[in-house]
């Protein structure tokens, strides 16, 4: 049995993602979050 992927919510490094936003992905991959849920698109 294959374990779900984490991933983690935008919105709780958004301060941080609007400054370097490739920098924050490239650290959640390295920290091991398969993926991301975007978050603030809503205008």
């Amino acid at each position: 049995m294959n374990p779900k992927p984490i991933a983690v919510q935008l919105y709780s490094v958004r301060e941080a993602a609007a400054g370097d936003l490739i920098g924050v992905l490239e650290q959640i991959a390295a920290i091991g979050y398969a993926g991301v849920e975007p978050a603030g698109l809503h205008g």
